[in-house]
């Protein structure tokens, strides 16, 4: 088992956020907390996770990751950057897939899911190629799928449905 100690810290700090906000004190909280509170309250299958101490939430995840599960603080940090990249437009084609997916008639949550998705496939693959002696510009690499989206969003989404999910636990594992 490794080292728990970085995710206890996170976990502790998505706590006091979720305490926070179960305690009815959302308007007290500001920048990116404020973002992550937001973006808990949109994801009740995760919510009993962040009500749980760390040390309880470390046996959990270990349990969750076990059956194939997403790390909840992962997923949290992963759609915050994403929602970032598309405040920002920073890449702008992060906003502009974005707002092809609306366009489409998908919903926020589930659009931002999908270029949150693309972020994560890139990066494995970056990181594959890595492993490879490749020396991937990851940026690049991510703009084109971005792109792509932008171009074809319903496709894209379509493939992500048909496709395997594969966790960072089983990445891991078969490196």
């Amino acid at each position: 088992m490794s080292d728990p100690s970085p995710f206890l810290a996170q976990h502790e700090y998505f706590a006091l956020i979720w305490k926070m906000v179960t305690e009815g004190k959302l308007d007290a909280l500001e920048g990116q907390m404020k973002v992550l509170a937001q973006l808990m309250i949109e994801h009740p299958d995760y919510q009993y996770f962040w009500a749980l101490p760390p040390p309880s939430a470390w046996a959990e995840l270990q349990r969750a990751l076990e059956q194939g599960v997403v790390n909840p603080d992962i997923h949290l940090q992963l759609e915050a950057t994403v929602l970032r990249q598309i405040e920002n437009e920073d890449p702008p084609e992060a906003a502009q897939a974005y707002r092809a997916l609306l366009k489409a008639n998908v919903e926020p949550h589930k659009a931002r899911h999908t270029v949150a998705r693309i972020l994560t496939e890139v990066t494995w693959e970056v990181l594959d190629m890595a492993q490879r002696g490749e020396q991937p510009d990851a940026g690049l690499y991510y703009i084109s799928k971005l792109k792509r989206l932008a171009k074809r969003p319903l496709k894209v989404l379509n493939e992500q449905i048909t496709k395997p999910r594969e966790n960072s636990q089983t990445k891991s594992r078969d490196a």
